[in-house]
């Protein structure tokens, strides 16, 4: 299976921007917070394409802490799902050059949809706060 386009900018645009946690220079646990605009109808599928995923990337130590956090909002245009989740160390690295990995971003990637001017995936890094 061949990466589609959006998929090939969307991995370029992520992996090589400096406000991504996909930057590169050295790894460290990073929190990513994944954002799907999902298309009507293809909640389910894109559910359990997240926990293929989930299962892909932790059967090979790519990611690190507990299972996903995994929400869904319902917006006036449609839905947006949203998983919370730490790579490891050199993780997402590693799964650019798994074709499992890859084939199971292809198939998110079916699931969603650009709406009102936002893409149709994005993925911010971000970093948890402790408490206390």
């Amino acid at each position: 299976m061949s990466l589609t386009f959006s998929a090939l900018i969307l991995i370029a645009v992520f992996y090589l921007s400096p406000y991504s946690y996909f930057s590169l220079g050295a790894f460290m646990t990073h929190t990513v917070l994944a954002t799907f605009r999902v298309r009507a109808g293809q909640q389910a599928e894109l559910s359990g394409l997240l926990d293929r995923h989930w299962q892909i990337i932790s059967l090979r130590g790519l990611c690190e802490g507990l299972p996903p956090v995994r929400l869904i909002r319902h917006d006036n245009d449609g839905d947006v799902m949203l998983e919370l989740f730490d790579w490891r160390d050199g993780g997402l690295s590693d799964a650019l050059q798994d074709p499992a990995v890859r084939e199971v971003w292809l198939a998110i990637d079916q699931c969603c949809e650009p709406r009102g001017g936002a893409p149709q995936s994005e993925f911010p890094a971000i970093e948890r706060v402790r408490r206390g």
